[in-house]
């Protein structure tokens, strides 16, 4: 369903901006439309559900709509999962992601969940050299 609604919001901007190119509308403000449409339609849904609202149940419900994915797993499982569930969507995280700041950071929760405490802080330590 997502592959469908992307192909259907790219091939509506690549039409309009065809359209939009015929009607002799300035390059720059045809880029500026361009990517204000593709905010709207597929990221504005993402801000607006993790950081612009204060909706608890749509924030629960982005979270359990997007529970596969890795990030967003660990968020799910704080709310809802037990504490193994929650160390294995760090792990999920920890090994799907390359950026080593991200790695030392869900580390270092992973670590204080297992009270594994000066494990935590060298992961802490990790992310501020990562940085």
């Amino acid at each position: 369903m997502e592959l469908v609604k992307l192909t259907l919001i790219y091939l509506f901007a690549i039409l309009a901006c065809s359209f939009l190119l015929l009607m002799d509308i300035p390059t720059w403000l045809i880029v500026i439309l361009l990517i204000l449409y593709v905010f709207m339609f597929t990221l504005y849904p993402h801000f607006n559900a993790l950081w612009w609202t204060n909706n608890l149940k749509k924030i629960d419900r982005f979270l359990k709509r997007n529970k596969q994915k890795a990030l967003f797993a660990y968020p799910y499982a704080i709310a809802h999962e037990s504490l193994a569930e929650q160390k294995e969507a760090l792990q999920r995280i920890i090994s799907t992601h390359q950026q080593p700041y991200i790695k030392h950071n869900y580390a270092c929760l992973l670590a204080l969940l297992e009270e594994h405490y000066d494990q935590a802080l060298t992961e802490a330590k990790q992310i501020i050299k990562a940085i």
